[in-house]
């Protein structure tokens, strides 16, 4: 260097200084393992004698490929952190950090200090107690994971599985058994204690809490984006496509159409059941489909059940357990061997606050019900309705196609965010949402699911005077044979007398061999056997009581006309009297004399 004076002078830098020996023998030096062991032990003795603390053996194990030092001394956790998939401590006051164990695998407590391994229940038994003590059997990883290994306490079934608080995602499937569920646990380093913590899995709409650790629940419940980002302001209108769809599907119907709007809002204010389904049909690409699935579920996400109408005969119905809405597709109950009992099973689903759910390889669990029914079909009579049936919507039969571009499906998903802001915003009235609405469609189906006899008994507990007087022949061809003109002339006198016998309220008074001449003529092969008549009637709500007819009591049933006031234009038009009638008959005079000769031979064939 110029112009710098080396301070070293003349002496060397780096010089060679001759000892002993010209090279470090480290054979005793170094020693082996097991000789720092033995050091090592014979240390910590001297150590502990100087403190006035007892003398300890110490022992070592292999557990797999790790060897631990047994029943070390407790320590205290004085610091914890969580970095790079590892969680890192300091023990008894220390500040090195040294102390370790990796996320998915805190059996064993690691060193940088050259220590052996340690068990983490023995080393750390309060940290252990609070990985497994709790019962929570789960772990959360450094990037917000959660990992779950538990047993359902009502179905006695093994879950694991996770669960991303970040984007609220569970994804949950069942362990075959305890060994597969512990199999699990230690692959992902989830503490498991000697038992199985027990957790209760349910399925609430109404929580969006989906973990709870510290009550050991996890709801099943699965809010889509459109839930999750909903808007507190409700648009002008619902948007054009999906109202198109939706409009068409129901049949083109206003009254229809609002009534189902509602019901819709109601499911998705409430997410909870109305106790009222809707039948939709009509002949094939009326937008039913597209509907259910271009809209309906994408809204409601996997919480939409889909079925075949064959299905409904299963015994197990677990879809149940976890749905908002059920879509049953291709509907026609009478196609099903056990009709009635599928519709009873309906009829319990549709309504019922509870309902058992049952599963394969599981007992039966009773659950609270949220599920709203749709059913579709092609046909006019998809389901079975009953008389008084306060479950089943109908909408109007839609025989035009929907005609729709491929454009305006693909933008469909563009409305959804805005569609189920106009539902959740919706002034929705709930107890509208749970009444049905009284359609032509439905009243067809009502009448389509009746039996002939039933249909006779509720024009008379209903009062309908009509019925009986639509049943009578529109033209005189029933003349030319006897037996039928018998029937008919017995037919019209019955009806002749139930007017003379009505009070000014309405009220009348029918006897058993009236109400056997009025279903012989409108159904036929009615039993003569009055006993077995009147049990007929019982099983078709009319019961039988003492009624005052004739000047004397006999058994009959009491009603209500309700069409009174069109009683003189019936005796006009339709029940003129039989002298009347005999005029505008033909003009032989053997059919009368025949009739009553054959009647009796009638009776004998019959």
């Amino acid at each position: 260097l110029k112009s710098i004076k080396d301070p070293m002078g003349k002496t060397p830098r780096i010089s060679l200084v001759k000892r002993k020996h010209d090279k470090l023998s480290l054979n005793g030096i170094v020693s082996s393992s097991s000789k720092n062991k033995e050091l090592t032990h014979k240390r910590i003795a001297d150590l502990r004698e100087e403190h006035g603390l007892p003398a300890r053996k110490i022992a070592y194990k292999m557990h797999g490929n790790t060897e631990v030092m047994l029943k070390p001394d407790e320590c205290i956790i004085t610091e914890m952190k969580t970095e790079r998939g590892f969680v890192y401590f300091n023990l008894n006051g220390g500040d090195s950090w040294a102390y370790y164990h990796p996320e998915n695998a805190p059996d064993y407590i690691l060193n940088f200090k050259g220590e052996p391994a340690y068990l983490t229940k023995e080393l750390l038994p309060d940290y252990w107690q609070q990985l497994t003590g709790t019962g929570s059997s789960t772990r959360v990883s450094s990037n917000g994971l959660t990992y779950l290994a538990f047993l359902d306490r009502s179905t006695g079934i093994y879950w694991r599985g996770t669960y991303d608080a970040a984007t609220d995602l569970l994804d949950i499937t069942p362990a075959k058994n305890e060994t597969q569920l512990r199999h699990f646990a230690k692959q992902y380093g989830v503490p498991m204690g000697d038992f199985v913590p027990e957790w209760d899995l349910t399925f609430d709409p109404q929580d969006f809490v989906r973990v709870d650790v510290q009550n050991r629940q996890v709801n099943k419940f699965q809010p889509t984006q459109y839930m999750l980002n909903a808007g507190a302001k409700q648009p002008k209108a619902i948007p054009k496509t999906i109202n198109k769809v939706i409009w068409h599907a129901l049949g083109s119907d206003q009254a229809i159409y609002d009534h189902f709007v509602n019901w819709l809002a109601t499911v998705v204010q409430t997410r909870d059941r109305t106790r009222t389904a809707w039948v939709l049909h009509g002949t094939e690409g009326t937008g039913k489909g597209v509907m259910v699935s271009k809209i309906l579920r994408p809204l409601f996400g996997t919480h939409v059940a889909l079925r075949r109408m064959e299905e409904l005969n299963e015994k197990y119905n677990q879809f149940m357990q976890n749905s908002f809405l059920v879509f049953v597709d291709e509907v026609q109950t009478k196609a099903l061997q056990n009709e009635q009992g599928v519709m009873a099973k309906l009829r319990n689903f549709i309504t019922e606050d509870t309902v058992p759910i049952r599963a394969m390889y599981s007992n039966d669990v009773v659950v609270h019900n949220y599920t709203n029914w749709i059913f579709s079909s092609n046909m006019p009579d998809p389901v079975s309705i009953k008389k008084g049936d306060r479950r089943f919507n109908v909408g109007k039969y839609q025989s035009i196609k929907l005609v729709m571009t491929d454009a305006e499906i693909d933008g469909i998903e563009k409305e959804l965010q805005a569609f189920y802001d106009y539902l959740v915003n919706y002034p929705a009235d709930y107890e509208l949402a749970g009444q049905i609405i009284q359609t032509a469609d439905r009243d067809t189906m009502i009448s389509i699911s009746e039996s002939s006899v039933d249909t006779v008994g509720s024009a008379l507990l209903e009062g309908n005077f009509n019925f009986f007087v639509e049943q009578l022949p529109t033209d005189n061809s029933y003349v030319r044979n006897a037996l039928q003109a018998n029937k008919v002339k017995d037919y019209e006198d019955v009806l002749r007398n139930m007017i003379a016998r009505t009070q000014p309220g309405g009220s009348c008074a029918i006897s058993r061999e009236e109400l056997r001449t009025l279903f012989d003529f409108t159904v036929g092969g009615m039993p003569t056997s009055p006993n077995k008549f009147t049990s007929l009637l019982k099983h078709h709500r009319l019961h039988l009581e003492v009624v005052w007819v004739n000047n004397k009591s006999v058994r009959g049933i009491k009603t209500t006309w309700k069409d009174t006031a069109q009683f003189q234009m019936y005796l006009d038009q339709h029940l003129a009297s039989p002298s009347s009638s005999a005029s505008s008959a033909p003009t032989s005079t053997t059919t009368p004399k025949l009739a009553g000769k054959r009647a009796p031979k009638a009776k004998e064939t019959a």
